[in-house]
């Protein structure tokens, strides 16, 4: 659905900007604590249209991932 926030609620929890009260929690912890690199590695976002790449599907799903990736 457009213009529902999915975008803003994903800028909000991978800390793009803040949010003007409140607090974003994880596990019990606020977001603000984490590890800003952590935090980020552990997101993955889909679009509403994917695209693919000319590629393996698993070289797709791995795409952006560092090291090596085993089956």
């Amino acid at each position: 659905r457009s213009g529902s926030g999915k975008s803003t609620l994903i800028s909000l929890f991978e800390r793009f900007y803040f949010p003007t009260s409140g607090h974003i929690l994880l596990d019990d912890n606020s977001i603000e604590n984490l590890n800003l690199r952590w935090l980020r590695s552990q997101c993955s976002y889909v679009e509403q249209e994917p695209i693919l790449f000319n590629i393996s599907i698993q070289e797709n799903i791995c795409y952006g991932l560092e090291g090596e990736i085993s089956q």
